[in-house]
């Protein structure tokens, strides 16, 4: 059954056609950088992403075009406080590492969406007891939604079409939230992508792992506070339909942690490496023909990265030139100078992550300016760089639940005909609030114990 990779199909199909090929070939550009250190193919891989970007420029949604010249004067403002263009440059060579990434991903996200499996668990969903569909939602949304992301929502949302009001807001509600928390510990989210493309001596494997038990202990938390139910049945056969997706993505992440642990290189390119024979193998176990169509709808999507990579790109640069303002510069270590207790800084950088998204503005912008500010100052240990990481994450998290254009709100908005402002004022914002504060202690009981 075919799920949906995104959203959208621009105006001009010469420009998308373009973004297709630059797209592809900044991938294969930096494929080649990476297994053989080439600055020729880098450099060609940077040419072709200021060539995407332009095309992009076109056709991305008013929206997101007004955010990425809010971005550009951002940086003309920055240039003009004395802030160095030759930053920028610097920061391409990581924006067409995360390019690259986002090709393998869609990649990834064919692949899935070809899974014969995803029939077998809307099936089982359905069969399951009305009682138990809230935690069902929750559980696959969150589960499938670590690769398919919000495309699990259109994959479901038919299923409550003709209910109630209310019944329809609270599945909207539930699918925000599973999806969105994969961000807690997914290698296969933008915002991961962030943290450890910004924080490359900290192993991936360390922020999986923390993530991955805030999640389980919010939904065993959600299970005995009875926000959500789901016997052990009903669990148990959708985790028997999802096992033929889940033991494989399991396998691929593992395959990742293993990787950086023999090859000294980012995350970020060890998962790049790792999901082409990945994907491609497991296409060829689905049936004659489907490895085809899998790249064959690759390709065709890679236009649909205009929105993300723009505001990536952008983002990266204006946090390259931003801290080289002299000013903010002398701010900063003055800042650092004085020893401040830096717990309290990383909670506000996470909360503010969580709260600018309100305004309209990706979180991309935000946590890549923390990131880097955090970077310059220095945190002090690896086990605050953690702390930090889980932060940055749990504020992608609110701002995917609440911000103002987040795909996953945007998305379950359409899809189950519920109006946005119900699902931010809803039931999600006492669970992230309660989230935020419990992640809060929790850190600095962490932090007390480990120093």
């Amino acid at each position: 059954m075919n799920v949906p990779l995104s959203a959208g199909h621009g105006r001009r199909p010469h420009a998308r056609a373009f973004m297709r090929v630059c797209a592809a070939l900044v991938w294969a550009c930096e494929l080649v950088n990476l297994l053989t250190g080439s600055s020729v193919a880098g450099m060609i891989a940077i040419g072709a992403l200021l060539v995407f970007l332009v095309f992009a420029f076109l056709e991305i949604d008013a929206f997101t075009r007004a955010g990425a010249i809010f971005l550009v004067i951002l940086g003309i403002g920055a240039v003009a406080l004395g802030a160095d263009p030759a930053r920028a440059l610097d920061r391409l060579w990581m924006a067409t590492l995360i390019a690259s990434f986002l090709v393998m991903l869609f990649f990834l996200r064919s692949t899935i969406a070809a899974h014969p499996a995803l029939e077998t668990v809307r099936n089982r969903f359905s069969a399951v007891d009305v009682t138990d569909r809230s935690g069902g939602i929750l559980l696959v949304n969150h589960l499938l939604g670590s690769v398919l992301l919000v495309g699990v929502m259109s994959f479901f949302a038919p299923l409550v079409g003709d209910a109630p009001t209310s019944e329809r807001r609270r599945a909207a509600e539930l699918s925000v939230r599973g999806s969105s928390l994969i961000i807690l510990w997914s290698p296969f989210t933008i915002g991961m992508a962030t943290v450890t493309t910004n924080l490359p001596a900290l192993p991936f494997w360390q922020i999986a792992l923390a993530g991955a038990v805030i999640t389980l202990v919010t939904f065993i938390g959600s299970l005995q506070l009875g926000e959500v139910r789901m016997r052990p049945s009903a669990m148990g056969a959708i985790l028997v339909a999802v096992r033929p997706i889940l033991v494989p993505i399991c396998g691929l992440t593992a395959a990742i942690v293993l990787m950086g642990a023999v090859w000294d290189k980012p995350t970020l390119a060890n998962a790049t490496l790792v999901l082409l024979p990945f994907c491609a193998l497991w296409a060829l176990t689905m049936g004659p023909g489907t490895l085809k169509t899998t790249v064959t709808n690759t390709y065709f999507s890679l236009d649909r990265l205009k929105g993300e990579l723009t505001l990536f790109t952008l983002a990266l640069i204006l946090a390259a030139l931003i801290l080289d303002i002299p000013a903010l510069e002398g701010l900063l270590a003055g800042l650092e100078a004085q020893h401040l207790p830096i717990y309290p800084l990383i909670v506000a950088g996470g909360l503010l992550i969580g709260l600018v998204p309100l305004f309209g503005i990706h979180m991309i912008v935000p946590a890549t300016i923390v990131l880097a500010i955090y970077q310059d100052i220095g945190t002090g240990n690896p086990m605050q760089d953690l702390v930090l990481a889980i932060f940055v994450l749990l504020g992608w998290y609110i701002g995917s639940v609440t911000g103002l254009g987040s795909l996953a709100l945007l998305t379950a908005t359409a899809v189950f005909r519920v109006p946005r402002n119900q699902l931010v004022l809803g039931s999600n914002l006492a669970f992230i609030t309660c989230l935020f504060v419990g992640v809060s202690l929790a850190g600095a009981v962490f932090l007390g114990l480990v120093g």
